[in-house]
């Protein structure tokens, strides 16, 4: 749901790293998160976007069983 800038895909190249621990160890160049239940989601953009603010939706929180991670970076395999 965002693009990473260039170079933490170089990052990832040169520390011969995966998309997956990149996500894990680098900020990727998200630069604040917010999380808030799913029926504020729609407002938190809509506040944050007419201040000027860029949001992007990474993800949600899930209580499955099993699930311990969801990449959510395009590149990512």
């Amino acid at each position: 749901s965002w693009t990473p800038h260039p170079v933490f895909r170089w990052l990832i190249s040169a520390g011969n790293m995966t998309a997956t621990e990149a996500l894990r160890t680098l900020n990727c160049g998200i630069g604040m998160t917010l999380v808030c239940s799913a029926d504020a989601a729609e407002d938190l953009t809509a506040l944050l976007t007419g201040m000027g603010e860029t949001v992007a939706r990474l993800g949600h929180v899930t209580d499955d069983p099993g699930v311990a991670y969801v990449n959510a970076w395009p590149a990512a395999e």
